[in-house]
């Protein structure tokens, strides 16, 4: 089982997403699991959201998981009732973690996987200009290594014990 907080069931955590301009987005989460090398927060999704034509339900439950030895983290995206919508996975970096936050650098390419086993990569197109050398192929070989193990991310995601269980 993973180490909590002491007197806390699910500990409040902060997700920061850094980007590569310097601007930070801030999320308050819950801690469901935390282990070395690995972490687990929630988030409850308090409106509707789109990403590349799928709806995001108001109340949908996210499990992001955070690795220090992987080139990305994983969202698993799943309706109130448990069951998944999508896992969204971030090409990222410098990733880590204390008792108050998670935080990561987003290097742009996401991947969608939908259970159905198809993929879609996302926003190459925005990679920035003049991005150096060493951080593209860095962001290829993530995208790579995702697309290669997708099916076991997929699986990794549905066997986590701290998600909701459908039905």
């Amino acid at each position: 089982m993973a180490p909590q907080l002491p007197g806390h069931d699910h500990p409040e955590v902060t997700e920061v997403k850094r980007y590569l301009d310097g601007r930070e987005k801030r999320f308050a989460c819950t801690l469901v699991r935390r282990e070395p090398g690995h972490v687990v927060l929630r988030y409850v999704s308090d409106r509707t959201l789109q990403v590349s034509g799928l709806e995001l339900p108001l109340g949908m439950v996210t499990h992001g998981h955070y690795w220090q030895d992987r080139p990305y983290n994983l969202y698993h995206w799943m309706r109130p009732d448990g069951t998944t919508l999508a896992y969204y996975l971030n090409v990222c970096d410098r990733v880590h973690w204390d008792e108050a936050e998670v935080a990561w650098r987003d290097l742009v390419v996401d991947v969608l996987l939908l259970p159905d086993g198809s993929a879609r990569v996302l926003d190459r197109e925005e990679l920035p200009e003049g991005l150096a050398p060493e951080v593209l192929a860095y962001v290829d070989a993530a995208e790579g290594q995702i697309l290669a193990a997708r099916d076991q991310l997929r699986h990794e995601a549905e066997q986590d014990p701290g998600r909701p269980q459908p039905g």
